[in-house]
């Protein structure tokens, strides 16, 4: 996002989202960011240029718990090797393996 005199302003989240309060009520309305000054964003945000202050951000880390997304479960070794025989190229190597070993059978 860029304030008016060009500089590039970092992207703040608020402490919770807009539009919800702890219980899930509405507490305040949406803002569209983009259509907001800078110096309102602050004040929305209850943040400043600088950034949040170390006993703001533990107290929102506290709060909502650190911003990572949940890891998806990592598919078993199993299902991998299936998933990789989905492969055309793979299906073509393998007939052509067992034709060969066939052929190289029958004739002895």
């Amino acid at each position: 996002m860029r304030s008016r005199i060009g500089r590039s302003v970092p992207h703040i989240y608020p402490a919770q989202p807009r539009g919800a309060d702890k219980t899930g009520g509405i507490s305040r309305p949406m803002i569209k960011e983009y259509t907001c000054e800078t110096a309102e964003l602050f004040v929305e945000l209850e943040t400043s240029s600088q950034g949040l202050t170390s006993e703001k951000a533990e107290k929102r880390l506290a709060e909502h718990g650190p911003n990572k997304l949940k890891e998806a479960p990592k598919p078993s070794l199993i299902r991998r090797f299936f998933e990789q025989l989905k492969d055309p190229m793979l299906i073509i190597l393998i007939a052509a393996a067992v034709v060969s070993a066939v052929t190289s059978i029958l004739q002895g």
